[in-house]
């Protein structure tokens, strides 16, 4: 959840400072895709009436809890045998790839597979041929210092 200081963090859609006066909330880093069209809500602080006038407020509010609520902290449970991973080292957690669901993409979103089991996946193909074909079109960007969705490329080519 992003870090809001009352009186000093400012929301993102108007630019005040967030205080008592109005109420406000904050998003969750729930994409590491800039260019997805939700990252403007990532780790942001803004005013609930803001937010609620935002073209965008309602979708990025369902996509946060689609998020929250696909991705516990545990257990993980990997999508190609059922069962409980119990070594987070094992743990291959795909999270939000895409927002738009029209995205071949967006299918994979918040996987979870063991890392036992990724060469037995049966999409692993499929996952691969979309995640290249996404980024050949220029529809990634990744926010973090670490290249999110090649690394799962790699993962996935791996075995």
């Amino acid at each position: 959840m992003t870090l809001i200081f009352q009186g000093l963090t400012t929301c993102m859609i108007c630019g005040e400072v967030l205080n008592k006066d109005k109420p406000y909330t904050g998003f969750p880093a729930f994409t590491a895709n800039r260019r997805d069209p939700l990252y403007f809500f990532n780790d942001a602080a803004l005013h609930e009436c803001c937010l609620q006038q935002h073209p965008d407020g309602r979708r990025a509010l369902m996509v946060c809890e689609e998020a929250i609520r696909n991705l516990p902290a545990s257990p993980h449970i990997c999508v190609v045998d059922k069962q409980v991973i119990t070594s987070y080292r094992k743990v291959i957690s795909f999270g939000l790839l895409s927002s738009d669901q029209q995205e071949p993409l967006a299918a994979f979103n918040f996987i979870i597979l063991n890392r036992d089991n990724l060469c037995r996946w049966p999409a692993k193909a499929l996952f691969i041929k979309q995640a290249v074909d996404f980024i050949s079109k220029g529809k990634w960007e990744c926010a973090a210092p670490r290249d999110y969705l090649q690394e799962l490329i790699d993962d996935c080519l791996s075995c």
